[in-house]
């Protein structure tokens, strides 16, 4: 089989080629790549945090609800006007304790109460036809109250639905005498997630949340101009829970990393949280990275070029030359000499070499 003859002018210049090729071409992209996923992983790692944040605080409102409900259905005045079933009494009672425990509702319900039934006293606020709470919310206050009355316990529970969205707690209120204690019924606290609640904890996390069901907004502090509710309506949130991100633009080219994540309440899944916050600084520390590493990739490429023209002219070229007068010699051309000029002022062994091959073509000439 006949080689391929390639120069060894050509076998010093492709390694060079590819490594710049290689670099350049390849290595740099990827690793812009890899850089711009690393920094979108770290934002989606903190915004799985304010979503995690997100759903303590509610937690937290829930003991704050429960413990509420208990300290109302123990005080005297309202075991007395329970037992009285004293509508006066009771609005006496709880209305102040509302107030000064900041919740928006404290009711009343008698302990023959049934699902669908009214309270005894209502405490909340008179609220448009359009707050009324859903049948959802509805559903899940009866089935705290019914729990709290066969059970004698407090409890408490999240309602998030389209409409009054609630976190309720309930405490049965019992008139003790003697060795026996009768139970009257329950008295219900109730935290709103309405726009103030979420306003307030967007401040606190230092990022826009919005909660979401069955893909529709309940309460939001992110900007509509975002677009979040039209990636709602195309499949943003994954079914199967499993946490999806995505960076959105405005207008004026602000920038901001939007995530979805499950919102889990006592073991239940209760929608989802989209948590934003911006990237500006985020994408201008990315792009100092890739300036870093493109200035790295062209130091490399440029260095090797360097390396590459320097292994030419003092390797490469010299032996081309003595090749080709070796080959004239070869043919009975003895007049043959090479080019020793000092290359940087400096001898190597090319150097020699050629001196040695003129010293030996000017012997054989003269024989």
């Amino acid at each position: 089989m006949k080689s391929i003859h390639l120069s060894v002018r050509w076998k010093l210049i492709i390694p060079f080629v590819i490594i710049i090729v290689l670099v350049v071409g390849a290595l740099l992209p990827v690793m812009s790549r890899l850089v711009a996923a690393r920094f979108e992983s770290e934002a989606d790692r903190r915004l799985g945090q304010i979503a995690d944040s997100v759903a303590a605080l509610i937690q937290n409102s829930q003991q704050r609800a429960q413990l509420s409900a208990n300290f109302a259905a123990n005080l005297p005045e309202v075991e007395t006007a329970a037992a009285l079933t004293s509508k006066p009494l009771l609005e006496q009672a709880l209305v102040p304790r509302r107030d000064s425990l900041a919740l928006q509702e404290l009711s009343y319900y008698a302990a023959d109460f049934q699902p669908g039934g009214v309270a005894v006293f209502y405490g909340g606020p008179v609220v448009a036809r359009r707050l009324q709470a859903s049948a959802d919310t509805t559903r899940i206050r009866d089935a705290l109250i019914a729990q709290a009355l066969a059970s004698g316990e407090a409890v408490s529970g999240v309602a998030i639905a389209p409409q009054s969205s609630q976190i309720i707690g309930v405490a049965p209120v019992r008139v003790t005498g003697g060795t026996d204690s009768t139970l009257l019924g329950v008295v219900l606290a109730v935290f709103f997630v309405d726009d103030q609640f979420i306003q307030d904890t967007s401040s606190i996390l230092g990022a826009g949340l919005a909660v979401v069901k069955d893909n529709a907004p309940i309460v939001s502090t992110i900007p509509r101009d975002s677009g979040y509710e039209l990636l709602l309506q195309t499949g943003f949130i994954d079914p199967s829970g499993a946490v999806t991100s995505k960076t959105i633009s405005y207008g004026d080219g602000h920038r901001e990393r939007l995530l979805a994540h499950p919102l889990v309440l006592d073991g239940e899944a209760q929608g989802s949280v989209l948590v934003t916050q911006p990237i500006n600084d985020l994408v201008q520390a990315q792009r100092d990275v890739q300036v870093a590493l493109a200035t790295f990739a062209g130091v490399i490429a440029v260095a090797s070029l360097l390396f590459g023209v320097a292994t030419l002219v003092n390797f490469a070229r010299p032996l081309s030359r003595m090749a080709e007068a070796a080959q004239q010699v070869s043919e009975g051309r003895l007049d043959q000499r090479v080019d020793v000029t000092q290359v940087f002022f400096t001898r190597d062994e090319i150097t020699t070499l050629g001196e040695n091959f003129n010293a030996m073509t000017e012997r054989l000439q003269h024989l």
